[in-house]
C-alpha cells in the first residue's frame, strides 16, 4: 500500500477525499466541487497516459519482440498508473454518488445547488465513460494487432500454412505452440526466430488480457455509475433541445413582430397624412368659399347704392326743372 501512495505521489495526483461534510454534518457545497475538479484532473491525465500508451503500442508493433524490451517496460508503467489513477477515480464516483443519493432524500433536493450538482456529476459521468471507452478500444485494437504479427511468424514457419483468427486463438488460450509446431523442424535459425516471436507476442497478449482482466470488474463498477447517470444526461440534452426550439421559436415571432410594427407605423403616418391632407383641403377650400362670398357681397352692396344715386339725382332734376307741360 505505501508502494501504491508513493506512486500516487510521483503522478501527482491526490486520492479524492475532500471533507464534504461541514461542521453540521451536511454535505458541502464547496467540498462537492472539490471532488469533481479532482477527478476531472485525474481523468484527463488518464487520458494523457493513454495517448502515450498507444505511442508505445506502435512502437512495440513495429520492432521484433526481442527488441523492445524498453517499450515494454514504459508500456507496463504506463498501465500501472492507468490502474492507480482509475481507482482514485472510481472512489471519487462512488462518493459523488453517494452525495448525490444524500441530497436525494434531504430537503434540498429540489434547490438550485442539488441540479447543479447533479448536472456536474452527470456531465463528469460522460467524461469517464468516454475514457473507459477508449482504453478498451485501444487494448483491443493492441491485441488484435499482436494476432497479426502471430499470424505473420507462423506463416514464416510455414509458408503454406493460413492459420485462422480461430486457430490463433486456439494457440493463445494452449500452453505451448505444438498446435502449429507439431510437424514442423524448426532446423534453421530464422524459423527458431519466428517461433520466439510467436511465443513472446503470446506474452504479451496474456499479460494485456491481464490488465484487463484486473480492471475490469473496477470499470464494470464505474459503468454501473455512469449509466445511472445516463437518464439524466438525457434529460438534460432534452431540455437544452427544447429550450433552443423555444428560443428560435421566439426569435421567429419576435422577428414577425417587429415587421407587423414596421408595416403598421408605416401604414400609420400613411394615414395621418391622407386625413392631414384632407383637412387642409376643407381649410382651403373653407378660405376660398369665405373670400368669394365676401366679394360677392361687396359686389351686390355697390349696385344697390349706385341705383339709389341714379334715382336721387332724377327727383333733383325733376325739382329744379319744371315739367314742360308746365311751361306751356
Amino acid at each position: 500500500m505505501a508502494v501504491m501512495t508513493d506512486r500516487l505521489n510521483e503522478l501527482g495526483v491526490r486520492d479524492v477525499s475532500p471533507d464534504l461534510e461541514d461542521e453540521d454534518g451536511d454535505y458541502s457545497f464547496e467540498g462537492f466541487f472539490q471532488t469533481v475538479n479532482q477527478m476531472s484532473r485525474n481523468t484527463e491525465k488518464i487520458q494523457q497516459k493513454l495517448d502515450e500508451i498507444k505511442q508505445v503500442q506502435d512502437d512495440i508493433i513495429t520492432k521484433p519482440a526481442t527488441a523492445n524490451k524498453v517499450a515494454k517496460e514504459r508500456h507496463a508503467e504506463l498501465m500501472d498508473e492507468v490502474k492507480q489513477l482509475s481507482q482514485t477515480v472510481h472512489r471519487g464516483l462512488k462518493r459523488l454518488d453517494e452525495e448525490i443519493k444524500h441530497d436525494e432524500l434531504g430537503p434540498n433536493r429540489h434547490n438550485a445547488e442539488f441540479r447543479i450538482k447533479k448536472s456536474q456529476a452527470a456531465a463528469l459521468s460522460q467524461k469517464l465513460k468516454a475514457v473507459m471507452l477508449e482504453y478498451n478500444q485501444l487494448e483491443e485494437q493492441h491485441r488484435e494487432k499482436c494476432k497479426k504479427v502471430i499470424k505473420r511468424q507462423l506463416q514464416t514457419v510455414d509458408p503454406s500454412q493460413n492459420p485462422s483468427d480461430d486457430k490463433v486463438e486456439e494457440l493463445l488460450e494452449s500452453q505451448d505452440l505444438s498446435i502449429f509446431t507439431q510437424d514442423i523442424l524448426t532446423q534453421t535459425a530464422q524459423k527458431r526466430q519466428a517461433l520466439d516471436e510467436v511465443e513472446a507476442r503470446k506474452r504479451e497478449i496474456l499479460q494485456l488480457e491481464e490488465n484487463i482482466k484486473e480492471l475490469h470488474d473496477m470499470f464494470y463498477d464505474m459503468m454501473l455509475l455512469v449509466e445511472s447517470q445516463g437518464d439524466l444526461i438525457d434529460n438534460i440534452q432534452h431540455n437544452v433541445e427544447t429550450a433552443a426550439v423555444y428560443v428560435m421559436k421566439g426569435t421567429e415571432e419576435t422577428t414577425k413582430a417587429r415587421i407587423y410594427a414596421s408595416k403598421n407605423r408605416r401604414l400609420k403616418w400613411i394615414i395621418c397624412g391622407v386625413v392631414t391632407a384632407v383637412i387642409l383641403g376643407i381649410v382651403i377650400a373653407i378660405v376660398i368659399a369665405a373670400a368669394i362670398g365676401a366679394s360677392v357681397v361687396q359686389g351686390r352692396g355697390s349696385s344697390k347704392r349706385s341705383l339709389r344715386e341714379v334715382d336721387t339725382s332724377e327727383s333733383i332734376l325733376a325739382i329744379l326743372l319744371p315739367s314742360h307741360d308746365t311751361v306751356e
